[in-house]
């Protein structure tokens, strides 16, 4: 007897059915208005010589008859190609996106070996600078001022030294910090802290304003980093002795806005898009990953990035943000 299979049928698979050539799908068009034609002027016209009293009436009535023939069939072509060409600029855009979604995935494959390479080659520098400090610490054990100034700098060497650690590991949640519930004021206060003591931002005056608190879930390393990115950015921008202004809007509390103002020469309304973009920079030396991390901060935080005219006459970025109810990983 034969066995019996007690396993799912499977259902034989239909091979798929060729597409129409262009040539023959316009052949077939082209024969459908052919017999419409045909039928609309052998009906019509038999219909018209029952009705005309005249030969008169009968040119009359061929002639309303040519103009409503010719009057539906551009309307009928305007149709059809409207609906083709819309489906044709679908498809376009469709292509564009995915092309565009390939490149940048290819980049950021660049970009992560990359990064892994610069990581390995920061970090000994770090350990050398690190092991000096301690030698420098031991140094100057008597003195208070000295003490405080190598404290500062083994912070700094340990914030880029965990940033660093990060890079090199190139997994969400190390890179991107966990999901948590911070205060977002005393975050900004913080990076504005640090920045003060940045080679750019040394001469520049850096003010912060908003709510002394403001409680605020989500990736506070990113934020940490974004903002202070944009703090560098608009000090290199406008130059020595310029003014940079820290706003922190908190009339939304589950989507704050910050605002990084400046008095330079400002964002012309052409670059404003470009700007944004990944490798995109106007700067001789620079590599054009700043604005485009602040970006993925904003974006990991459900917001935007916008940038438009300060009131101090300069630039002015918004970072939009939005409270993250539960930690998701982040892609890497």
């Amino acid at each position: 007897m034969p066995e019996e299979h007690s396993g799912p049928s499977i259902a034989p698979t239909r091979a798929p059915v060729p597409a129409r050539s262009p040539a023959t799908s316009a052949a077939l068009l082209a024969l459908v208005y052919l017999v419409i034609a045909a039928l609309y002027v052998g009906v019509s016209s038999t219909i018209a010589s029952s009705f005309a009293g005249s030969k008169e009436t009968l040119e009359r009535i061929e002639l309303v008859k040519g103009f409503a023939f010719v009057l539906v069939t551009a309307c009928g072509l305007f149709a059809f190609n409207y609906v083709q060409l819309r489906q044709l600029r679908a498809h376009q855009d469709d292509r564009l996106r995915r092309d565009r979604a390939l490149h940048n995935a290819e980049r950021a494959i660049l970009a992560g070996t990359f990064a892994r390479t610069v990581a390995h080659d920061i970090n000994n520098a770090l350990q050398v600078a690190t092991s000096e400090l301690e030698d420098l610490r031991d140094h100057l054990a008597a003195d208070a001022e000295g003490t405080v100034l190598v404290g500062e700098v083994g912070e700094a060497l340990g914030s880029i030294r965990d940033w660093n650690h990060r890079l090199f590991e190139l997994d969400g949640a190390r890179l991107f910090g966990q999901v948590r519930a911070f205060d977002l004021a005393q975050t900004v206060r913080d990076v504005a802290t640090l920045a003060r003591r940045h080679e750019r931002v040394r001469h520049a005056t850096v003010e912060v304003q908003g709510p002394e608190r403001l409680p605020f879930r989500g990736r506070e390393v990113l934020i940490q980093r974004a903002v202070l990115n944009l703090v560098l950015n608009a000090a290199e921008a406008a130059g020595p002795g310029c003014r940079v202004e820290i706003r922190l809007d908190d009339r939304m509390a589950d989507a704050p806005r910050i605002d990084v103002d400046d008095n330079g020469p400002g964002v012309p309304p052409e670059l404003r898009a470009r700007i944004l973009e990944p490798f995109f920079t106007t700067k001789e030396r620079g590599a054009g990953l700043g604005l485009a991390s602040v970006a993925a901060c904003a974006a990991e935080h459900g917001g935007t990035l916008t940038v438009s005219e300060a009131p101090l006459g300069g630039a002015r970025f918004s970072l939009y943000v939005r409270w993250v109810s539960d930690p998701q990983p982040s892609p890497s």
